[in-house]
């Protein structure tokens, strides 16, 4: 199982190397983007996993790559 999908934008990656852990994402922009949110997370105080008093509670979002290629469940496969 070569192929993996990044944990920020949904799009399939290759493995470069199968030595060490599975990348979580698939670009140094996507790395990035993450460290980004967990910052302004931790600055609202929503990165222990319960949602600050006055903050709303969020759907998740999905990318427009998984909505695209069909990947609405997050499983893989098209929901109807």
């Amino acid at each position: 199982m070569d192929t993996l999908y990044c944990a920020c934008c949904g799009q399939p990656f290759r493995r470069t190397s199968p030595r060490g852990p599975a990348p979580l994402y698939c670009s140094r922009d996507c790395r990035r983007q993450i460290e980004v949110r967990r910052r302004v997370w931790a600055a609202m105080g929503g990165i222990s996993g319960t949602p600050s008093v006055g903050v709303p509670v969020l759907e998740p979002m999905r990318s427009a790559w998984a909505l695209e290629h069909g990947r609405h469940d997050g499983g893989g496969r098209a929901t109807a």
